[in-house]
């Protein structure tokens, strides 16, 4: 959860989060917490890029997830 608020997803300890569902592809916005690294930037440029999926950076909470 995140820092401020506590109802926010946003990493998972050393992993990156992402939910795919109908062509979309949802991953927590860059923030104070959330570090912009190798892995989650690469990510989102194979979906968008190579597989034509729409990317979206967004606040998720356990709701998103239902």
């Amino acid at each position: 959860l995140d820092s401020n608020n506590e109802n926010q997803i946003e990493e998972l300890g050393s992993a990156n989060l992402f939910i795919v569902k109908d062509g979309i592809v949802k991953t927590p916005k860059l923030s104070g917490s959330i570090l912009d690294g190798v892995t989650r930037d690469s990510v989102c440029k194979i979906a968008s890029e190579l597989l034509k999926l729409k990317v979206f950076e967004i606040g998720i909470s356990g709701l998103t997830l239902t």
